[in-house]
């Protein structure tokens, strides 16, 4: 699925109408239907418009829509917070690994 396909998904779930959407946010009447993608210009005045919209999940289509109990921007920290500790803890197992071949060669 795409942003622009994102974006309609949050409105519908919000219940909020195309109408009211490009009032809100000034983007032009009709442009949803009309563009095949989306610049980070409109994504900027839509995330600004509706900081409940987690960012990264209207990019990607992964995590949560709605940004729950904190700030948008805590919400997406949170998450590539949380990844980047997975990453390094698999590089800690990596450095691990070769640390233990390397002991038993010497």
């Amino acid at each position: 699925m795409d942003t622009i396909l994102r974006i309609k998904e949050f409105l519908g779930k919000e219940k909020i109408t195309k109408n009211k959407f490009y009032t809100k946010t000034g983007i032009s009447n009709g442009y949803l239907d009309k563009v095949k993608s989306i610049g980070s210009d409109k994504i900027e005045i839509i995330i600004n418009t509706f900081p409940e919209l987690n960012l990264y999940w209207l990019i990607s289509g992964e995590g949560q829509m709605i940004v729950s109990n904190e700030s948008p921007m805590e919400g997406s920290d949170s998450f590539y917070l949380k990844k980047e500790i997975r990453l390094l803890q698999d590089n800690l197992k990596d450095k691990e690994r070769i640390i233990s071949l390397y002991e038993k060669k010497s």
